[in-house]
Order: structure tokens, then C-alpha cells, then sequence
């Protein structure tokens, strides 16, 4: 906002003596699309003015458009991760692939429908991923954003009733797709003797105290987790009346009485290559 506001001054012009707002609504940046069209809803929305959203792929590939129509243009942002974010214009700037985000594999193989520019933040990858044997492409231009004049151009020219600006997602965020990961707990067989869920009561929680996870105060079971501190007084009676799986550990122990105490026989004894055995234990 302080920066539109220094253009504002330097141009001494107001807010209302503007026409539209034009604002490119992605693909990109999450964050910075949710902000620069928020920016220009408020501004349009204070000024009584339409706001008009357009596509970034589509305000890269303007320009050579306008120059020459008869090839094609590909327009490349890079979306990390080694995909990118792809549209293919063919002649008279028809669209050939709508905007989709693809593997570096698969937006070679769209760009190489015929001899074609390739424009945007990921031309120089698309580029380097070329195949060899394959003709080369005419023109490749690599560049962050698109011409601004071009998007006053594409906003001027657009037709009335267009729609408030939307964002342009083409994949979910990765925040979003983390937190499905650490929501979704991993499936977990249900220990011998102890109780599992009661769906006809509480559909979908756990009341067994031998699936707690370890390093975890919470129980999993088939991807359901409910604090322990959550639990019923009735949760805990079926807990309690569950039979016992076995002998328990003594703690404080050594190994061997340890494993004396729950009847597992004693491991033998280790010796090194070339020792003698120990001598026999009088009884």
C-alpha cells in the first residue's frame, strides 16, 4: 500500500479519477495473491470503482502475443518442488493447455507441440530440461513478473461484468497438506485382550490404554486420537477389566532376572574369538 500510494503522488492522481483496477490473481504465491487482491478489492471497493482480475500466465504471454501471433507461447512460473505452473497459447492467442500445474517432464512435452517462446519465472528451467534431439525453442525470456503496462492493457480491454478478483490455486497450500499429514494417524492394530472402540457409545474414540503411542500422551486407534485425559469413568472401568496380556517387566532389574521372572530362558553367554569358556560353577 505505501508503495501505490508514492505512484498515486508522483502522478497526482486520486482514486476516483481512475477507471479500473486491474490485479493478477496467480497462479503464485499464496500469500502475496491473497494480499494483492485484497489490496485491490479494498481500493476498488473505497473508489466505487470494478476490479478486474487477470491471469499472470496470461499477462506474460500478452506481449509476444501481440507481436506475433502465428507461433506459439508458453508461459512458465515455477511452482518449486520441480513442477511449475503452465499455459500453452497457440495462434491468435488461442489457449491450447489452460493453466495447470505440471512436472518439468510433462511441460516439456506440452511445449513441444511446435516451435514455441517460452516466457516467465521458470523459463530458463523448461529450457534446461529440453530434449536434445528436439528443436530448440525460438525465444526464451526469462523474468519474475509480467509487464505491468501490459496488465493495464489486459484490464482496460476486459470486458464489463468480469467479477470481483478470485485467486488462482492450482494445488493446495503446503501448511494445508502438512496438516493433514500430522492430523491423519497411522492405522494401529488393536492389542490381544484389551478393549477397542465402542462406536454404539462414542463413534470413532479409543479406550484401550495399550495403544498409547509412544512419546505421546494420546491413544490411536485406525486413525482416531482422543487425549487420555478425555476418557470416561466407564472408559477407565473397561480398561481396568481388561485381562492382562502377560507378564510384566520388573523394573530395576538386570536383563537376565528379568527374563528369568517372565520364564523366557537365559541368553548364552558371548565370548570373543580365541577365548576360553569361564569355569564351571561349583554347587
Amino acid at each position: 500500500m505505501p508503495l501505490i500510494a508514492r505512484v498515486m503522488d508522483q502522478g497526482e492522481i486520486e482514486f476516483a479519477e481512475l477507471d479500473r483496477i486491474a490485479v493478477t490473481t496467480g497462479p503464485g504465491s499464496f500469500t502475496g495473491l491473497r494480499v494483492g487482491i485484497s489490496a485491490a478489492r479494498g481500493i476498488a471497493l473505497a473508489a466505487s470503482k470494478p476490479a478486474i482480475g487477470l491471469s499472470t500466465l496470461a499477462g506474460f504471454a500478452a506481449p509476444y502475443i501481440a507481436e506475433d501471433d502465428s507461433t506459439h507461447v508458453v508461459a512458465a512460473i515455477d511452482a518449486r518442488h520441480d513442477h511449475v505452473y503452465l499455459q500453452v497459447f497457440g495462434t491468435n492467442g488461442r489457449t491450447l493447455v489452460a493453466p495447470r500445474i505440471a512436472t518439468m517432464r510433462d511441460a516439456v512435452r506440452a511445449a513441444l507441440t511446435g516451435p514455441a517462446r517460452i516466457i516467465g519465472s521458470a523459463a530458463d528451467m523448461v529450457a534446461a530440461a529440453w530434449p536434445k534431439g528436439a528443436e530448440p525453442p525460438l525465444l526464451v525470456d526469462q523474468r519474475g513478473a509480467p509487464d505491468i503496462d501490459w496488465i493495464a492493457r489486459l484490464g482496460a480491454a476486459a470486458a464489463d461484468g468480469y467479477g470481483p478478483p478470485k485467486p488462482l490455486y492450482l494445488r493446495a497450500p503446503d501448511a494445508q497438506r502438512m496438516e493433514r499429514r500430522r492430523i491423519r494417524a497411522p492405522a494401529v492394530r488393536p492389542q490381544r485382550g484389551r478393549p477397542s472402540c465402542d462406536r454404539r457409545t462414542q463413534p470413532g474414540r479409543i479406550h484401550s490404554v495399550a495403544d498409547r503411542r509412544r512419546g505421546s500422551r494420546d491413544l490411536v486407534d485406525r486413525g482416531c486420537v482422543v487425549p487420555a485425559r478425555q476418557r470416561t469413568g466407564e472408559t477407565a472401568a473397561r480398561s481396568q477389566s481388561a485381562p492382562a496380556r502377560g507378564p510384566r517387566r520388573a523394573r530395576g532389574l538386570p536383563r537376565g532376572r528379568r527374563r528369568q521372572r517372565a520364564g523366557v530362558p537365559p541368553l548364552p553367554a558371548r565370548r570373543l574369538p580365541g577365548s576360553r569358556p569361564p569355569p564351571a560353577r561349583a554347587r
